[in-house]
């Protein structure tokens, strides 16, 4: 039997053992097909990579490096790589064959998800990323297209194309100028920015994708990719509940924690970000929610964050808050008989200086936009950026450091990137 394709032209059996039957997807780097494995007897997915592609030694390290970094990795939601090679010139990867669709096109075909399949899908896709984590992977391409749902209820996470080994700072990046990988609607500020991710990049990207499954849209949208990557390193997204009501708070609280701007206020990695979504349930029912075939479920009966509050706990609140009403109010009225003395009140009244409200802007000069951006909102203020690029450094702030400003109010800079020093010659 042959096989027709436009890229691999007639082929029987690739790399002396795989059968190629059809195409089932492509990409920009490569296209996907599926076949039969004649060693063992099964139905596989192979990614080829593209014709054009196979004479650059940049994306042939590109493949390679996705290749080595999947079959590193065995766990119950991820594709699991089988194999990888060379034949006639053509690199493959042969991979698990997930009998389903991506989250992309599930997306499309139902909009918003209830809570609930949301929680579950981002929960497997989390735990799928822990495993990637702790073996110093980073995925860095976390988008509904490489998110998998078959037909078995599995949720599994693909497409590893630009991980990197994080903790190998020397290693080549793989990002060059004028070049973007990934999508950037579901790229972290320090990814916008061409630094160096973290896990805690991930968890930024799936954040987006836990937004999207609850709002059908992405929180950052533009008419190119400079304008949403600029969006990711400077505004803050709107809350997903403006949107849909029905997302419980603290859902709203984890996904909003996932969309920091500083990586350290993140979780900072996936088993984390898992953890959390685990303790998200009914908390009057006490219900336990089956997350994967695997049985794996949501703890309800320990700790958690609750999804909505009980009537009970309602009526404590009340009750609470009433209490403190009528507190206050002995308070403000032994105060105004003398029968007590309190500080600052006067003839019937609270006195308070204006100056108690205004705090010393910090010195911003010669930080980097994410170390700003720490800096300002540790301080108590919001960083906007008037000019330049949020690559380069601080050059000018307004309010200046060491002014009084009021607190919540917004620190204007202006970024340059700086020329390197010239080298000292001596004569």
């Amino acid at each position: 039997m042959e096989y027709k394709d436009e890229e691999l032209g007639e082929i029987e059996v690739l790399g002396d053992r795989y059968l190629l039957q059809n195409r089932i997807g492509s990409g920009g780097m490569a296209t996907i097909y599926r076949a039969q494995d004649l060693q063992m007897d099964r139905a596989v997915a192979v990614k080829v990579l593209r014709e054009i592609y196979n004479t650059n030694p940049k994306f042939v390290r590109r493949f390679q490096v996705e290749a080595k970094a999947a079959s590193a990795l065995q766990h119950p939601n991820i594709v699991q790589v089988y194999d990888y090679g060379q034949s006639d010139g053509n690199y493959y990867i042969v991979m698990e064959l997930v009998d389903g669709t991506d989250l992309r096109r599930y997306l499309s075909s139902r909009g918003v998800l209830d809570v609930d399949r949301a929680i579950i899908i981002a929960h497997d896709v989390a735990l799928g990323l822990g495993a990637a984590h702790r073996r110093s992977i980073v995925h860095r391409d976390v988008k509904p297209q490489n998110v998998l749902i078959g037909k078995d209820g599995s949720i599994k996470l693909t497409d590893f194309g630009i991980a990197s080994m994080y903790k190998d700072l020397n290693a080549d990046r793989l990002t060059t100028t004028g070049m973007t990988l990934g999508t950037v609607q579901y790229f972290a500020p320090e990814q916008a920015q061409g630094e160096i991710v973290s896990p805690a990049a991930d968890v930024y990207a799936l954040g987006i994708v836990m937004y999207e499954m609850l709002t059908d849209h992405t929180p950052f949208n533009g008419n190119s990719p400079v304008v949403v990557a600029m969006q990711h390193i400077q505004d803050q997204p709107n809350p997903p509940g403006q949107f849909n009501p029905s997302i419980p708070a603290a859902l709203e609280e984890i996904i909003l924690r996932c969309l920091e701007k500083v990586p350290d206020m993140r979780f900072p990695d996936g088993s984390q970000l898992a953890r959390s979504l685990e303790m998200l349930g009914d908390a009057e029912m006490g219900e336990t929610v089956s997350m994967t075939p695997e049985h794996t479920s949501i703890p309800t009966t320990s700790t958690r964050i609750p999804s909505r509050q009980s009537k009970s706990m309602t009526f404590i609140l009340l009750a609470t808050l009433l209490v403190l009403l009528v507190f206050s109010f002995s308070v403000y009225l032994a105060v105004q008989l003398s029968f007590i003395h309190v500080p600052f009140f006067s003839g019937g009244g609270a006195m308070t200086s204006s100056t108690d409200r205004l705090i010393e802007v910090p010195d911003l000069h010669t930080m980097s936009w994410l170390n700003a951006v720490a800096t300002s909102e540790k301080e108590g203020f919001r960083l906007v950026l008037v000019s330049g690029q949020a690559k380069g450094v601080v050059v000018d702030q307004n309010p200046k450091a060491h002014d009084k400003a009021t607190r919540g109010s917004t620190i204007d800079v202006k970024m340059e990137i700086l020329a390197p020093h010239p080298p000292l010659h001596s004569s």
